[in-house]
């Protein structure tokens, strides 16, 4: 009776071992598979009379924002909000520069368009009312080679009467 509480033991403590090799096992293959996965981060710059939010109702200017990873062929979105702080209306333009690594861009695709928030002379984005805060939203699509490590860019945000 003995030898075989034994065996019963022995038989648990195997079963047991091999569950939990079986798990960190593929714990550490998820590991492996994410290893493709970029962060980014970009900063934003504006012209006079232009500020920034991430909210609509938002206080403090944006001055970053944190894609944080993206896989290849993700598509990631982020909403803006962009204020017209002049008394005139002003074209909104949106540009990127001072990717890091340099090739990034080649890979990495950035686009804007016009979001669900109102302050957008109707029918006429990208133009901004004075005073008006509008939502754009900044869209970051990856090819199949992303760059393999960390990469950054700069937003470039104007504003002009014309």
């Amino acid at each position: 009776m003995e030898k075989s509480l034994k065996t019963q033991l022995l038989a648990t403590v195997i079963i047991a071992v091999l569950a939990f090799t079986m798990f960190f096992a593929g714990y550490v293959l998820a590991t492996l598979t994410a290893n493709k996965e970029i962060s980014n981060s970009a900063s934003v710059i504006t012209t006079i009379n232009l500020s920034v939010y991430d909210t609509q109702g938002g206080t403090v200017e944006l001055t970053f924002v944190d894609w944080g990873n993206i896989l290849p062929l993700q598509v990631k979105t982020k909403e803006i909000f962009v204020q017209n702080d002049a008394a005139i209306s002003m074209v909104i333009t949106i540009s990127t520069k001072n990717w890091v690594p340099v090739y990034a861009s080649e890979t990495i695709s950035f686009t804007y368009v016009e979001g669900p928030s109102y302050g957008w002379d109707t029918g006429n984005f990208p133009k901004l009312l004075p005073g008006y805060r509008g939502s754009i939203l900044l869209s970051l699509s990856a090819g199949e080679s992303p760059p393999s490590g960390p990469f950054s860019f700069v937003i470039v945000i104007s504003g002009s009467s014309s």
